[in-house]
């Protein structure tokens, strides 16, 4: 039985390790929780931090699985941040700390453990690129206004491949930032050829849904 004590707040946060050992979960005071599921699929709560404001997302600090692969029950370090634009660092042990402020909540995160650097665009529609030195220091690498309509309230984020971050909200297009190129892209929604597509698409998802029986006209 899960601990229903470990949130006396709205859960605003959910994410599983790599490799599905630990779960965090954040909610709307600002407590972030590590859990490991047991042999019989049960979450044990095994530490919990208390931070300010809302937390938003997180980002496990992974390795690759072949030298992550040790036969221990471990789990990654990791980042995590809220509202308050505090942006902390810690693991499953118990061990955690303040690393950054940058100012506006934060909105999405996201770590690449091939180039060892973090992502994070922030409420004031800013992306933020850090580079994670040898050593557990964060260098800025790239501050870049993003350019969308509005004030980032609505933004969605999300990584759509290898160094592409892709965004939407209100507008009519998906905007798509390339880290490692540093090139941006826009995908228009209104295109013709591209609404025929996901009508398409959409027919074969009925059809799916329906036991894959044509529909009748």
């Amino acid at each position: 039985r899960e601990d229903s004590a470990a949130h006396q707040a709205a859960i605003t946060m959910v994410k599983w390790s790599p490799r599905g050992r630990r779960l965090l979960t954040g909610d709307a005071a600002g407590v972030l929780t590590v859990w490991h599921p047991d042999n019989r699929g049960r979450l044990v709560k095994l530490c919990q931090y208390a931070k300010e404001g809302t937390i938003t997302c997180c980002a496990f600090r992974s390795v690759p699985i072949d030298e992550a692969d040790d036969g221990r029950d471990s789990c990654p370090s990791f980042f995590f941040g809220g509202s308050k634009g505090m942006l902390h660092f810690g693991d499953d042990l118990g061990h955690c700390s303040d690393i950054l402020n940058v100012k506006h909540g934060v909105l999405f995160m996201y770590y690449s453990n091939s180039k060892d650097y973090l992502i994070i665009v922030t409420a004031d529609v800013v992306l933020h690129k850090y580079k994670i030195t040898p050593a557990g220091k964060m260098g800025r690498e790239r501050r870049v206004k993003l350019s969308i309509r509005g004030d980032g309230s609505d933004l969605q984020c999300e990584w759509a491949g290898a160094g592409l971050l892709a965004a939407a909200n209100a507008e009519s297009m998906i905007r798509f930032w390339h880290m490692e190129q540093d090139e941006n892209y826009v995908l228009s929604l209104n295109d013709p050829a591209l609404r025929r597509l996901l009508n398409r698409l959409g027919a074969n998802d009925a059809d799916s849904s329906s036991g894959g029986k044509p529909s009748k006209h």
